[in-house]
């Protein structure tokens, strides 16, 4: 499950069809997904459910993100909510929460040197997450060597959500 849309607005100038549409692909979207996929894991009693939240479901930050950081926290707590349901099943249920991975969600504030910079020094690697970095994190949790694994949250941020 790694759909997510973002809509850079002042909380307080959130509209309702704004609101709706940002919550409704990254949340509702996971769900039916995740739903439909699950009934023939439950049938198999067997199955491996990944998805993708973000750092921005742990800390929040002063730009204008209150329905990503909302959608993405609510990730976060289906994940552990499917995972204590489907676990008689033999599913797992665990997701990866990124920092800032180049997408084209968030290009733009990627390639403003100020951003990027000011971004980088809050990271204690130095940088910011790589695809493989991701590919890495969901190739573990989907693996045997994840098995007894379920209802957790990696936080694949390079230490970002470690530093003050």
């Amino acid at each position: 499950n790694a759909a997510g849309v973002n809509k850079l607005k002042k909380a307080e100038e959130y509209d309702d069809e704004t609101w709706d549409y940002v919550l409704g692909i990254n949340l509702r979207g996971l769900h039916l997904v995740t739903s439909a996929v699950g009934k023939h894991m439950i049938r198999r009693r067997y199955g491996r459910i990944l998805s993708v939240s973000s750092v921005k479901s742990l800390i929040g930050t002063d730009q204008d993100y209150i329905a990503y950081c909302a959608s993405k926290g609510a990730v976060n707590m289906y994940t552990k909510q499917l995972a204590c349901e489907w676990g008689k099943y033999g599913i797992t249920v665990n997701a990866i929460a990124p920092t800032f991975t180049r997408t084209a969600i968030n290009s733009f504030q990627l390639d403003d040197p100020v951003f990027y910079k000011n971004l980088i020094s809050r990271i204690p690697l130095g940088r910011i997450c790589t695809t493989k970095d991701l590919a890495y994190a969901a190739l573990f949790f989907c693996s045997d060597a994840a098995e007894f694994i379920t209802g957790q949250i990696l936080f694949v941020d390079g230490g970002l959500t470690s530093k003050q």
